[in-house]
Order: C-alpha cells, then structure tokens, then sequence
C-alpha cells in the first residue's frame, strides 16, 4: 500500500504535527490514526470519532490553496474554528477528488488537515481561546510632507475602526498641520506621551492615521488599538495583523523585533474600564 504523510493543525493548542497513512485510506482511519498519535486514547475518555476533521484547503483566485504553515499559523490555531475550510466525512475516502485525489504528493510548508477536539466537560480538553489574527496587506504608505490632500482607503479605516463606503480623502488644513507636527516633534522627537482632545467629528482620528501611515512601516510597527463602543479591536500595522479585543484585561502588546513601537490609543473615554486599560498598555511599555 502507498503511505502519505499529512500534516495536520490542531485547533486550540496550535501545534503541528505529521500523521502517516495509506493515500486511499478512509477519513474515520485518519481520525483513529490521529487518536493514536496524539495518545488521547491515554489522556481522554472520548472516542476517536469525535475528532472533526477539516480539509485546509480554500478556493483562491481560479485555484485552490493549502494552509501555509508559518509563524502565523499558531495564532490562526489558537483563534478559533475558521468556517473557510470544509469538514471531511468519516465515511469518504483519502483519495477522492473532493479531497486530496489519488496522485496527491504532499509539498514543504503545507498544513493538510485541521483537528477540532470534541467539547467534553473534561478539564484537560480544555484550551485557552487567543484572539483570531487576520492578516491585512491594506496598510497604505501615504506621503504628507507637501501635499494638500491625502487619501486614506476605505479598508484601512474599518480596521482601524471607522466604516465607511468610500476612501476618504483628507483636506490638509492648518490645523492638521499642527497636529502632524505635534506628533513629530512633541511625541516621537521626544520620546513622549502625548494627549489629542477636542469634540468627536474634528477629524483627530483620520489626522493622525494619516500621520502614522507615512512611518517608515520597515523602521516603525504603529499598534493602532480603537476602543470603539461596541467593538474594540488592535491593527499591528509593523506585522500587518488585525484583531478584535475581547478582553481588555489580557491585552498583550505586538512587538517587533528592531523595529520602533509607536502607540495610539483612539477612542478613550472617561471610564474604569477604559482607564485601567490605560494603565496597562503603560505597564506593558516597562
């Protein structure tokens, strides 16, 4: 019989880890081989066909795409059950077409199956849930220094916090000005806190993230964290990652290594919550 190795992503824990089977073998013989590699059969009183199986495999473009095993794929793991990859059927086969076929050869930097744990009241199944990271390529670099309109796209404002329909398109008046120079040579010059106040609707938010989106993105990774009214969430634009804040006690902050970290905190409002968030996105500075 011809064996083919899988790799396979368990949900929850993050790990990786490779399971060799017959290429025609069915899908419940996966579920068993995968019990037993991971000797669940030692540590949990679950069967082995409570194991979900998924294909890591999406359709892309006019083609289709393996899940990349990389420094993102713990996170992707950790962050929950993704609804993008279909689940395999105990009683199909490895071979079919619908899953890997019967000439499958398996590639470097490839996830083939995703595993989901069966949710048991057993304390050892158990994981703790990290914030699902979405990777975002639309982090614009905008030019400021001698422009009298800058654009911000559409999609780069909801991640930061802000629908709109459109781009918006930005008119640099005097006081925005000011407020790009504030930030230069008051806070990042001086290695400062600095505090932008004033009515909600002036445009302290669009002006700033203009601001932060000229940085270098090579030499600064901006931590744009939006504390919104019903959604907080974090856009790391150094890694170009994106996630929503279910609890603002446990926020940790992304860094990069040889790459300056440059903070803003929008949407702040006098309240505990918001303030002991405060304080801790300080603490974590030290």
């Amino acid at each position: 019989m011809v064996k083919v190795e899988l790799v396979c992503g368990l949900y929850g824990e993050g790990s990786i880890f490779s399971v060799d089977i017959e290429h025609n073998a069915k899908v419940s013989a996966l579920q068993e081989a995968i019990f037993d590699k991971k000797q669940y059969n030692h540590q949990c009183k679950f069967d082995f066909t409570m194991l979900t199986l998924y294909l890591a495999r999406k359709k892309e473009g006019g083609g289709t795409k393996w899940l990349t095993d990389d420094r993102h794929v713990k996170n992707f793991l950790r962050g929950g059950i993704s609804t993008e990859y279909e689940e395999m059927r105990p009683t199909w086969t490895l071979d079919d077409e619908a899953y890997f076929g019967a000439n499958f050869q398996p590639r470097p930097k490839q996830v083939h199956v995703l595993v989901e744990l069966p949710d048991l009241p057993n304390k050892r199944l158990r994981v703790e849930i990290g914030p699902r990271i979405e990777m975002f390529e639309g982090v614009p670099q905008i030019k400021i220094q001698g422009v009298q309109y800058v654009t911000l796209p559409a999609a780069f404002l909801d991640k930061c916090g802000y629908k709109v329909s459109d781009d918006v398109m930005l008119y640099c008046r005097r006081e925005v000005h000011d407020l790009w120079g504030f930030v230069q040579n008051e806070v990042i010059a001086k290695n400062a806190r600095g505090f932008i106040v004033g009515p909600p609707g002036t445009g302290k938010s669009v002006s700033t993230l203009s601001f932060v989106a000229s940085l270098d993105h090579q030499e600064w990774n901006v931590v744009w964290i939006h504390l919104g009214k019903n959604l907080d969430s974090c856009l790391a634009l150094g890694t170009k990652e994106y996630w929503e804040i279910t609890e603002l006690s446990s926020f940790e902050l992304p860094r990069v290594a040889g790459k300056k970290l440059f903070i803003c905190l929008d949407g702040f409002r006098a309240t505990t919550a918001h303030d002991d968030f405060f304080q801790r996105v300080f603490a974590l500075l030290d």
